[in-house]
């Protein structure tokens, strides 16, 4: 086994993957999160840092992978499809495989650790609008 290292301050700031058919105004939110990948599949891990701004709202969607957020700073409104649920600082939701769930930023944005057991393919619930 070996370990693979990822220095925080070394790592690009990237947009996440969004699917291709995506809404152009979904689009654009999207690609004001920003995100530094600390792990690409080593070890079975996809892991990122993600910061978005205040007042993003993820709509509902879903993911091929199972996800761990950690909240780092900051907060979110996160709906689990059940009930909404305020997440803090140090504040964790893991959410299974094919989950349909959303969330909106708080005021102050909010950064969190985003952790996957793959490369994770999002799919929108519905159609917005």
């Amino acid at each position: 086994m070996t370990v693979e290292v990822a220095k925080f301050d070394s790592l690009e700031w990237t947009p996440p993957k969004l699917p291709p058919d995506l809404p152009d105004d979904l689009r654009e939110q999207g690609l004001k999160v920003k995100r530094r990948g600390l792990a690409n599949g080593h070890g079975g891990f996809h892991a990122s840092y993600v910061i978005m701004p205040p007042g993003q709202v993820t709509v509902p969607h879903s993911h091929d992978h199972s996800e761990l957020i950690i909240i780092q700073d900051g907060s979110m409104s996160f709906d689990d499809g059940d009930a909404v649920v305020e997440l803090g600082a140090n504040d964790a939701a893991t959410i299974a495989k094919g989950h349909v769930y959303g969330f909106t930023v708080g005021s102050d944005g909010v950064s969190f650790l985003l952790i996957r057991g793959g490369a994770a393919v999002s799919n929108l619930a519905a159609a917005p609008g």
